[in-house]
């Protein structure tokens, strides 16, 4: 197997763990992340170590493409912007069903609502402390555990089947928080000709 990386080709054996240990090494000497794996003409973006797992004995060379710190906070803040804008309109929808009783359909969208916000986390938890404005990283993790918070608040209200407290919370907390972050990273986060704001 081959693993090209920067501009070198190193020769390696199909073990996965082998496999990482190099990518990882190479990537820590040059203050480098993983933006995607093209393994075989296939195009990876995530869950890189199950991919292998799966397909370890079949792969002939692995093209590790790289990006900056920088260049990959600009793009996860800019895929956190196009989610809640894709999602205000729908969490509006969600609120007015779960006031007046909602359906399945209403079930689905809460499950995704569930999904983006967990998923909102899981970025700013990774990528929250690698912030370099101080002011906007304490802003973004504390807005972060406001949400990790009132999505507890909000599994709870679903065990008692608490309709209306769904809609309130969704409604006066989750709504103003994710407002919030799109503002800290809007003012912050947009690209610029030298990286980020």
């Amino acid at each position: 197997m081959e693993i090209h990386i920067l501009d070198q080709i190193i020769k390696t054996e199909n073990q996965d763990q082998k496999i990482f240990e190099c990518i990882n090494t190479i990537l820590t000497k040059n203050n480098l992340f993983v933006d995607y794996l093209l393994i075989d003409e296939n195009v990876i973006y995530e869950n890189f170590e199950k991919y292998l797992e799966e397909n370890i004995e079949d792969i002939q060379i692995i093209k590790v493409v790289t990006i900056t710190l920088k260049k990959l906070l600009s793009k996860s803040f800019e895929s956190i912007k196009l989610y809640i804008d894709r999602a205000k309109p729908e969490i509006n929808k969600i609120v007015e069903q779960f006031y007046s009783g909602p359906t399945r359909d209403s079930w689905d969208k809460f499950s995704l609502l569930v999904e983006g916000l967990q998923w909102i986390i899981q970025i700013l938890d990774a990528q929250g402390n690698h912030i370099e404005n101080e002011k906007v990283r304490n802003n973004l993790i504390h807005e972060k555990e406001l949400i990790t918070g009132e999505l507890t608040n909000l599994l709870g209200a679903v065990e008692t089947k608490d309709m209306v407290l769904i809609a309130d919370i969704i409604q006066y907390e989750i709504i103003p928080i994710i407002e919030r972050i799109e503002v800290l990273i809007i003012d912050k986060y947009q690209p610029s000709e030298n990286g980020l704001n």
